[in-house]
């Protein structure tokens, strides 16, 4: 038994116990190296139905590249209405990147947040553009 146990906590990590208890029942079923490749990628997702999801059909459907059923697991039958952005690393003076992660902080905010509305920002000001042009 657990002296220190804590119902509270619901995650190791950034896994979550019930994602990380998926990964766990289905360790036998994948080779090792697909299984740590499903579980760095399972991390990601903020709702732990959709990180579950992606466990069970990344192991039921071994022969699929992780990147395709990801973007299925999140995306659904609405393709069309999602823009994917890659991963990408951004090389900022370390000024400004302490700025950044202060201001994320600050606003209690996740850098995912920060991205997504700077794109769908500029998405809309695109669309704005074009149909000026027009």
């Amino acid at each position: 038994m657990l002296k220190n146990h804590n119902s509270d906590v619901r995650q190791y990590s950034r896994l979550r116990w019930e994602v990380a208890d998926i990964l766990a029942t289905r360790q036998s079923d994948v080779s090792e190296d697909r299984l740590i490749a499903i579980a760095a990628r399972a991390v990601a997702f903020k709702d732990p139905t959709d990180a579950k999801e992606f466990i069970k059909t990344a192991v039921a459907e071994e022969h699929r590249r992780l990147d395709m059923i990801r973007r299925e697991v999140l995306t659904g039958g609405d393709h069309e209405k999602y823009l994917i952005i890659p991963r990408k690393a951004v090389r900022l003076p370390v000024e400004e990147k302490r700025a950044m992660m202060d201001h994320c902080h600050q606003n209690r905010i996740s850098l995912s947040e920060v991205v997504t509305e700077a794109i769908e920002s500029l998405a809309k000001q695109a669309r704005d553009d074009r149909l000026e042009e027009v």
